[in-house]
């Protein structure tokens, strides 16, 4: 009689077992290095605005008085284009809030804000995050406030000059509802870039 040589069934079903548990892992790691990634270009983000809002504020030596100001000034240096969260699909609109809030569990809409501070000689301009690495930075922040905090919103990452705390709300200056051309700006005006 011939023997016969190969696996067992056994053998390929442990085989099959493993590649799907390292595919599993990888998986998890993609996922939290894709977030990571776009927490990043939020962080670049933040800066590219603040940079935008010291120059607005070069000429009379305040901060813009109003969001549509600054949502205006940051289109039209990036190319008449709206400002977009990096979650944001193709058509400018965000699909979901996945955004962590400051406890690290609650979902919060991923956007770009913008508020006035110290009756209105100071302004914040903030971000949320995506990975759970990053909540921290929203007390560890550049925004200083007395009372010994380092933020004046304790669920946003911030940059500005924001001395005293404020509670205000701030207003949205990103892309977070709307399509192509269109965004809705401070939470309720409708407008096209440069409007």
């Amino acid at each position: 009689m011939k023997k016969q040589s190969g696996f067992t069934l056994i053998e390929l079903m442990v085989v099959m077992a493993i590649i799907a548990i390292l595919a599993t892992a990888g998986l998890a790691a993609y996922t939290g290095y894709i977030k990571k990634a776009r927490d990043t270009t939020r962080i670049a983000d933040v800066s590219a605005i603040n940079t935008i809002v010291l120059g607005m504020m070069s000429s009379t030596g305040l901060p813009p008085d109003a969001t549509l100001k600054v949502y205006n000034a940051v289109a039209a240096a990036n190319n008449d284009t709206i400002l977009m969260d990096p979650q944001s699909s193709a058509n400018g609109v965000t699909t979901k809030s996945t955004c962590l809030d400051d406890n690290g569990t609650t979902l919060a809409q991923c956007s770009f804000t913008y508020r006035l501070c110290d009756s209105g000689l100071g302004y914040a301009i903030g971000t949320r995050f995506e990975s759970r690495a990053n909540v921290g930075l929203y007390t560890d922040d550049a925004v200083n406030a007395t009372g010994g905090t380092n933020f004046i919103d304790a669920s946003l990452f911030e940059v500005g000059n924001c001395k005293a705390y404020t509670n205000d709300t701030p207003q949205i200056i990103s892309c977070t509802t709307g399509s192509g051309s269109s965004c809705t700006v401070g939470g309720t005006t409708t407008l096209t870039a440069n409007a």
